[in-house]
């Protein structure tokens, strides 16, 4: 299968009958399946090359420029730029397999819904109306753009600040904890928050 599915809606197969998704989640796996899976590798792959360009850069630094090694630095530097063409390339598939999943879902979500209003007919009252136009031009848009960033983009953010963690732990584990500390400190001294609240689910900061 090659990269030409996205020039093409996603074919989503009808359920048979007007029953809606059993929630949110039910719905984005109804609209994307095992795409929703092939998005989210795509994102945990962004999320984990955010930090080779950083140990490179720190490379090519400490052990190419300080000691003056030519060949090091052309070799470096090549990688350097191989990976950010890279991530730039993964980057840019993502945002368009994102928005191919999306405008799929909004084209099915408002042809589903249009014809089940049509098959009320005179059924619907002129309110009814106005509130399925509504529906099916904006409410429609917001919920369907949601199958496609809703699960993967979560997915970046927490795998980027994962992949920095881990590297400062590994490069220099003190200044990671000592950062890892401010960050909490910073949010239990917020006004209204407390370690009571910030460790209780059903608290939270007031």
């Amino acid at each position: 299968m090659g990269i030409g599915f996205l020039f093409s809606p996603h074919c989503i197969r009808p359920t048979g009958d007007d029953s809606p998704a059993r929630g949110l989640a039910a719905y984005v796996w109804r609209m994307s399946g095992r795409h929703q899976v092939v998005v989210c590798v795509l994102a945990g792959l962004v999320a984990a090359l955010t930090v080779v360009p950083v140990d490179l850069q720190r490379r090519l630094v400490d052990e190419a420029i300080g000691g003056r090694d030519r060949q090091l630095l052309a070799v470096l530097g090549a990688i350097y730029l191989g990976v950010v063409l890279l991530k730039a390339g993964l980057k840019f598939v993502l945002r368009v397999y994102q928005g191919w999943l999306s405008e799929s879902a909004i084209r099915y979500t408002r042809k589903h819904l249009s014809g089940y209003l049509s098959r009320r007919g005179d059924h619907l009252e002129a309110a009814e109306g106005g509130d399925a136009v509504t529906v099916i031009g904006q409410e429609v848009e917001r919920v369907g753009s949601f199958v496609g960033t809703g699960f993967s983009n979560p997915v970046t953010n927490a795998g980027m600040i994962l992949a920095i963690l881990g590297y400062m732990l590994v490069v220099q584990p003190f200044v990671a904890l000592q950062a890892w500390f401010c960050c909490c400190h910073s949010w239990s001294s917020r006004p209204g928050c407390s370690a009571r609240s910030i460790g209780s689910w059903n608290g939270g900061c007031r």
